[in-house]
């Protein structure tokens, strides 16, 4: 992957978890598919989670994995 795209998702994965911002990554047909819900703190708005799909590769899954967001297989069909 070209370091600059990737220094690009760690910025947001950086921004989405400094704001508060629960994150969870699970493999879709060969993507990643991340759900970004923002987690309200007391007196604050609740927000709809918003979903994203990121290529699947290794630098992506590390990154993920380096802060704290395991990527979970699903399966489907069951």
């Amino acid at each position: 992957m070209d370091p600059v795209e990737l220094r690009d998702f760690e910025i947001r994965i950086d921004e989405w978890l400094t704001q508060g911002y629960a994150i969870i990554a699970d493999e879709i047909e060969g993507q990643i598919r991340l759900t970004v819900h923002y987690v309200p703190r007391s007196g604050e708005a609740e927000s709809e989670p918003e979903q994203e799909f990121w290529p699947l590769v290794p630098e992506l899954v590390g990154l993920l994995e380096r802060n704290g967001i395991p990527v979970t297989r699903s399966i489907v069909g069951l």
